[in-house]
């Protein structure tokens, strides 16, 4: 679980600049910062086998990103009839 703490230390700050350039919104971005960190606790072990864990957390993070845009799209409205 060290190893778990100190990838995190060493990692977060850049986390978080990249998740907050990407939202333009710092709640959003800790929330998703958030995420990121209970995904690195559900790994437990294997985390620390990981041979890049930098690599590994952002490629978490950008797939929270990713999620979260996939699931927050904006829809347009209709206007109208359709034809048929």
């Amino acid at each position: 679980m060290n190893c778990v703490i100190t990838a995190w230390a060493s990692h977060e700050a850049e986390l978080r600049h990249y998740l907050r350039r990407q939202l333009q919104d710092s709640a959003l971005a800790e929330d998703l910062l958030q995420d990121t960190f209970l995904k690195v606790l559900a790994e437990g072990s294997r985390f620390c086998q990981l041979e890049n864990r930098r690599a590994w957390l952002f490629r978490v993070a950008k797939n929270r990103l990713i999620d979260y845009h996939r699931t927050h799209k904006a829809h347009e409205t209709i206007v109208g009839d359709l034809p048929e």
